[in-house]
């Protein structure tokens, strides 16, 4: 028997003043949801440059994560980019529309 799908909700984190690459942010962010024990995806994109997508289960709150995100890089933008997404791909968001297969 599976497991109900989870939906997820994806948010973008960017910065225009610094560069994100070498900042191991996806590992800073992948730490603290496992301390927090909290269900989070975590990657850097392949389609934007200097951009870094997190996702939580639908409904979850979120604004802990932001809040944290703010901590490690005080010059971040977050922003969500999808709602209740099945399985979703954070690299290539492009990649998430279902009619493309």
């Amino acid at each position: 028997m599976f497991s109900k799908l989870i939906d997820w909700d994806v948010y973008e984190i960017s910065t225009n003043s610094e560069s994100m690459r070498g900042m191991k942010i996806r590992g800073k962010i992948r730490k603290w949801g496992i301390e927090q024990k909290r269900n989070l995806l975590v990657e850097n994109t392949e389609d934007d440059e200097n951009v870094v997508r997190f996702a939580v289960p639908s409904g979850e709150e979120v604004e802990s994560v932001i809040n944290y995100i703010k901590e490690i890089v005080t010059s971040s933008e977050v922003k969500p980019v999808l709602k209740k997404t099945p399985n979703p791909v954070l690299s290539k968001i492009k990649v998430n529309h279902y009619e493309r297969y």
